[in-house]
């Protein structure tokens, strides 16, 4: 809790994808929510055909080290990571990572991250 403003600040670390099952406010005013894990995405290669996903993500956490910090081994190589940290970054509607997130790979969230690379929305 700062002593200057009595804000209480947490800082909170994600581990894993999850869908949100019910959401609900309890008698002490605090949000909880009920959670489910979604199953990891299996590790991938970058092929060359997504190769521009780990050259331009490169080039991000080059331009932005603090960005580059919270990423204490990057795997530049491995298209799920590159995949799930796009995601992180993108101002993409929830909706949409949430349906690319329930997949099974990163196979649909690699096309549709190429696809916006291609063509500029």
């Amino acid at each position: 809790m700062s002593q200057n403003e009595g804000v209480l600040t947490i800082i909170v670390c994600g581990k894993e994808s999850f869908v949100i099952d019910g959401i609900r406010e309890n008698e002490s005013g605090i949000v909880e929510a009920r959670c489910q894990a979604l199953p990891a995405w299996p590790q991938r290669e970058v092929s060359n055909d997504a190769a521009p996903l780990a050259e331009r993500l490169l080039i991000m956490f080059e331009r932005y080290p603090e960005l580059s910090s919270l990423h204490k081994q990057p795997n530049f190589d491995n298209l799920t990571w590159l995949c799930q940290r796009w995601l992180e970054l993108l101002p993409i509607p929830a909706s949409e990572k949430q349906v690319l997130m329930a997949a099974h790979t990163c196979t649909d969230t690699a096309e549709y991250l190429l696809s916006l690379m291609k063509d500029p929305h």
